[in-house]
């Protein structure tokens, strides 16, 4: 996190808690043990293990991704307390929206899925989805629940993918919805991927640094190729791929679908999100860039474009 990163998570301690310096302190390790005191959601006590200092990360992951001029419902505050505390008392699952989740460090995605209906939601309803870079299958089960006709998920990593698959099997009545894949979104043959655990899928990416790290191949596929298995019958596409993103712009055919979230990751590649904009806008879409919590917008954001 560089400098820039630094002050706009200090500008959001300081906008979403009533005790910000106490909050810094701990964040910087100062201190062991604090109560974060929310504008909107209470009282949280956090102590210095590894468990506390995820609820911490996980607390301010949902808190900044709330757009500033907007007020959660009594109803909203309600599930991420319960979401918080049912992390806290370590239940083996957990139901949130009336979807179950395996309760483990994976957990973490969940509260993205919490906030995204205050930034930016897909229309799904009735559509076909490609959930391109599926993570723990949490996206795909949202999209199912929402009313998405089929939704075809592919997911690079082998551990997360496990993840994924259990996910699935605690919410069987998405089961003939969501079809998930071990395979790789890329154009090239095959990917060399270095894993960690099963803690985000973003530890699997080409770009990150492989020292020290298992190597694993896996399998890929491009857009293109699953459209084609697919006859076309695509309707909305999701793609979050760590950085892989750019390597599929020159060659991929966007304008088969109508609606798109590009999750672009330019502090990994070096490359502008202008690459991924100018070819959609060239294939028809409208196009908007979307800031991701306290990141700089030049360095990782969300991209959502629709048909003109």
């Amino acid at each position: 996190m560089h400098i820039i990163q630094y002050y706009k998570l200090i500008k959001e301690i300081f906008r979403t808690t009533n005790n910000p310096v106490t909050v810094l302190l701990y964040r910087a390790g100062i201190i062991n043990e604090t109560k974060i005191s929310t504008k909107n959601y209470g009282l949280f006590k956090i102590t210095g293990d590894w468990e506390n200092t995820f609820i911490f990360n996980l607390i301010y992951s949902y808190l900044v991704n709330i757009p500033p001029e907007i007020k959660p419902s009594k109803e909203d505050i309600t599930v991420f307390r319960n979401f918080i505390n049912d992390i806290l008392i370590k239940k083996d699952t957990i139901t949130v929206d009336n979807l179950t989740f395996v309760n483990n460090n994976t957990i973490c995605t969940v509260s993205e899925r919490l906030t995204d209906k205050y930034n930016v939601t897909l229309n799904v309803k009735d559509k076909v989805v490609l959930d391109l870079g599926a993570n723990i299958c949490d996206t795909a089960l949202y999209y199912a629940k929402d009313g998405a006709k089929k939704v075809y998920s592919y997911e690079a990593s082998p551990t997360v993918y496990t993840v994924a698959l259990k996910n699935l099997d605690l919410n069987p009545q998405y089961k003939d919805i969501i079809e998930i894949h071990n395979i790789a979104i890329s154009d090239k043959k095959v990917l060399h991927l270095p894993i960690e655990d099963d803690t985000f899928s973003a530890i699997t990416s080409e770009y990150n640094d492989t020292t020290n790290k298992e190597i694993v191949e896996v399998k890929t596929i491009t857009i293109n190729e699953i459209v084609e298995n697919l006859n076309g019958n695509v309707d909305v596409l999701k793609l979050d791929i760590e950085g892989s993103e750019f390597d599929l712009v020159d060659n991929t055919d966007f304008s088969v679908f109508d609606e798109m979230l590009i999750e672009y990751h330019s502090s990994l590649t070096g490359i502008s999100r202008n690459v991924i904009t100018d070819k959609l806008e060239n294939q028809g879409f409208n196009v908007e860039v979307l800031q991701t919590a306290y990141y700089d917008i030049d360095d990782f954001g969300l991209i959502h474009a629709t048909k003109n």
